[in-house]
């Protein structure tokens, strides 16, 4: 999968992955936890490490749900937003399967 939301790195034994959509400070939207739950699920598990730190481009850290998003979702079916709701419970859930200390950054 190619990233567009985030940016991962793996500097000897540690991956750094950096949430980057600074305009929206790094607001989440459903692409950006399809990529992170991709990054921890295929790439940080399947390559050595001890280590992952997880910043935010730019500002912020991470505000949240992008609003666009949200706004976008207020009229799906249940379906859909039991569906979404279980990729965002996917991604938290391959972060804290993640078997390397998490620590996160941020330079502002």
């Amino acid at each position: 999968m190619d990233y567009k939301h985030i940016i991962l790195k793996n500097d000897e034994e540690i991956h750094t992955l950096t949430l980057n959509r600074p305009s929206l400070r790094n607001a989440f939207n459903d692409e950006m936890i399809a990529e992170i739950t991709d990054a921890f699920e295929r790439r940080i598990a399947g390559e050595p490490g001890r280590a992952v730190v997880i910043r935010g481009a730019g500002q912020a850290f991470c505000a949240g749900g992008d609003m666009n998003w949200m706004r976008r979702m207020k009229d799906a079916s249940r379906e859909e937003n039991l569906a979404d709701a279980k990729r965002l419970d996917r991604m938290f859930h391959a972060v804290y399967l993640c078997d390397r200390a998490a620590l996160h950054r941020q330079d502002s």
